[in-house]
C-alpha cells in the first residue's frame, strides 16, 4: 500500500512516540539510500519533527546523510520555536480576554499537550479555537484587534500576527460553510462542552475528551481526503490510548450517538492502509465490522491529492443520509456552499461576487475531470504492479 520512502517515513514517526523501534526499520534504513525523498516525504506530511526524533533517540545518526540530518535537527528547533510562541500567544488571549468567555482549543496544542508531550513534535499551522456562544465572537474580535492581531479581509475569523494564526470557530467542522454538514454529523456542541476537561495551566481553557477528539479528528481527516499522515498519527495515537485506558467503549457509543461509526471505520481503514500500522483490539474489531469495499479502498490506496477538491468526502458524507433526496442536497451544498465560502473560493467580493458561481462551475469541472484521470491512471499503475 505504500512506497519504500513513505512506509519508513511513517514507520519512524510511530516509532518515535512508542519510544520503541522494530529491528526491521532499522535494518530498511542502514540500506535505504534516497534520503532526498524521505525528506520531502516527510515534509509534505508532517513528520520531520518526528523523524528527527526517532534518528536523535535511537542513535540512528549513522544511517543518515549529515545533509539530511541537519535538515531534519533544523526542522525540529523551528517546530519547537514557532509552537512555543504560538502557545504563549494562546496563553496572552487568554489572560486578557473576560474569563466569562470560555475557549475549546481543538487540534494541534491540545494533542501537543495529550499525545506528543513536546511541542516539537506536532507541527501547526494555527490554533483553532472553538468559541461556546457566537454572541462571544464580537468582544474576541475586539480582545484580538487589542492585541495587535489583523484579519484578511476575506478571513475574518482568522487573525494574524507575527506568524501566529488564530482560527476561530462556533463549530468544529465548518458547518457555517456547508450546512448540509450538520446533519451529516449531527454532533452536539453543547455535549462536547460538558464533557470537555480544562487545558492544563490555564484558567476557562478548554480540549476535547479523548472521544470527542476522536471522532472530531476523525471527520477534519476525511473532509481533507486523508491528505497528510501526520493527522492519520494523530488519531492512531489517540485510539491507542482509548484502548490502553479502558475508554474505547466509550468512543464507539459516541460514535454511534453522533452517527460517525461509518466515518471512523474508514478512518480506521486509512490508519491501517495508508500508515501500515497494526490496530490495537478492540479498535480493530470496530474496523473490521465495517468493510469498506473495492472501490473505496482503491480511492483511498490510490491517494488522489485532494487539496482543493477530493473524492471521499462528498463520497462518504452524502451516505449519511438515507434518503436519496438528501444525499443530493448534501453534494448541491458541498458544490456550492454558503455565499461567504463561495467569496473565499474565488477571492470574489463587491459586485464581482457573482462571478463565483460560474467560477465555482469552472473550477469543479476541470477539478473534476482531472480527479477522475489522476485516479484512472493510478489505479491502472496499481493494476499493472
Amino acid at each position: 500500500m505504500q512506497t519504500p520512502t513513505s512506509h519508513l517515513a511513517t514507520a519512524l514517526s510511530n516509532a518515535a512516540l512508542d519510544t520503541k523501534i522494530d529491528p526491521d526499520i532499522i535494518e530498511q534504513l542502514q540500506h535505504f539510500e534516497d534520503h532526498s525523498a524521505l525528506y520531502y516525504s516527510a515534509q509534505r506530511h508532517g513528520l520531520r519533527s518526528l523523524i528527527y526524533r526517532a534518528i536523535d533517540g535511537f542513535d540512528l545518526t549513522p544511517f543518515i546523510p549529515d545533509k539530511y540530518n541537519k535538515k531534519f535537527k533544523r526542522t525540529y528547533y523551528r517546530t519547537l520555536s514557532k509552537n512555543l510562541r504560538g502557545l504563549k500567544a494562546l496563553e496572552g488571549l487568554r489572560q486578557n480576554l473576560s474569563p466569562q468567555i470560555p475557549l475549546l482549543v481543538l487540534k494541534g496544542p491540545a494533542l501537543i499537550h495529550s499525545i506528543y508531550h513536546n511541542p516539537a513534535l506536532r507541527p501547526m499551522t494555527d490554533i483553532d479555537l472553538l468559541v461556546a456562544d457566537p454572541e462571544h465572537l464580537s468582544a474576541l474580535n475586539t480582545c484580538m484587534y487589542t492585541l495587535g492581531y489583523a484579519s484578511p479581509t476575506q478571513y475574518p475569523d482568522i487573525y494574524c500576527k507575527d506568524g501566529v494564526v488564530f482560527d476561530i470557530h462556533t463549530d468544529p467542522f465548518h458547518s457555517d460553510r456547508i450546512l448540509q454538514r450538520r446533519l451529516a454529523v449531527p454532533i452536539n456542541l453543547a455535549d462536547l462542552w460538558q464533557d470537555a476537561i480544562p487545558f492544563p495551566d490555564l484558567s476557562n481553557l478548554y480540549m476535547l475528551n479523548l472521544s470527542d477528539q476522536i471522532l472530531t479528528l476523525s471527520v477534519h481527516a476525511l473532509k481533507h481526503g486523508y491528505e497528510r499522515k501526520i493527522w492519520l498519527i494523530d488519531i492512531l495515537h489517540c485510539v491507542k490510548l482509548a484502548c490502553q485506558n479502558g475508554s474505547w467503549h466509550h468512543v464507539e457509543k459516541r460514535s454511534e450517538q453522533y452517527n460517525t461509526t461509518r466515518i471512523l471505520a474508514l478512518t480506521l481503514h486509512a490508519i491501517q492502509n495508508l500508515l501500515n500500522a497494526k490496530l490495537p483490539y478492540p479498535a480493530h474489531n470496530l474496523q473490521k465490522s465495517f468493510p469498506i469495499g473495492a472501490i473505496r479502498r482503491k480511492i483511498l490506496c490510490t491517494s488522489p491529492q485532494p487539496g482543493r477538491f477530493q473524492i471521499l468526502e462528498p463520497l462518504v458524507m452524502s451516505e449519511q443520509f438515507p434518503k436519496r433526496i438528501d444525499r443530493l442536497k448534501y453534494l448541491i451544498a458541498f458544490a456550492f456552499p454558503t455565499p461567504k465560502a463561495m467569496q473565499q473560493i474565488s477571492g470574489l467580493s463587491g459586485r464581482f461576487r457573482w462571478l463565483s458561481y460560474p467560477y465555482r462551475i469552472i473550477q469543479l469541472i476541470g477539478l473534476g475531470t482531472l480527479q477522475v484521470f489522476k485516479l484512472i491512471y493510478r489505479l491502472m499503475g496499481t493494476r499493472s504492479q
